[in-house]
């Protein structure tokens, strides 16, 4: 479970106590500590546009899988996200539209989802 395995440290996101601002303060005192030392420092910054939004299933599964969130759970979780259905008023007319991705905008528990997906790029990115 997340208490179990926590966010990684160096996620600043849908945390409390932690903010962008958290995030810089991080990187620049980095920065300034390769630079005092004497060494280079090099920072590569990317946008992840539309993340709730283009957030895969498989990704999401495979987060709770990593988590060992209990099955029931999983479960729960993957059928919310699998079988939802996207509403939109055109005029007159209600579309409706079953979801292939993504997390719902404004979802409880959407940010610790995405928080868990993005845990898998900061492991990554540290074992490098």
């Amino acid at each position: 479970m997340i208490v179990d395995i926590p966010i990684h440290p160096r996620q600043h996101a849908f945390q409390a106590g932690k903010s962008t601002e958290s995030a810089l303060h991080y990187l620049v005192g980095r920065i300034e500590k390769a630079l005092d030392g004497g060494d280079n420092a090099l920072g590569v910054f990317f946008d992840i546009q539309g993340a709730f939004d283009n957030t895969p299933i498989t990704s999401i599964k495979k987060a709770l899988h990593e988590r060992q969130v209990i099955p029931a759970i999983r479960n729960w979780i993957g059928s919310m996200i699998e079988q939802r259905t996207v509403c939109v008023n055109i005029g007159p007319t209600m579309v409706h539209i079953a979801a292939q991705r993504g997390l719902p905008q404004g979802g409880g528990l959407s940010p610790t989802l995405w928080s868990m997906v993005a845990d898998s790029l900061l492991i990554l990115f540290n074992r490098q």
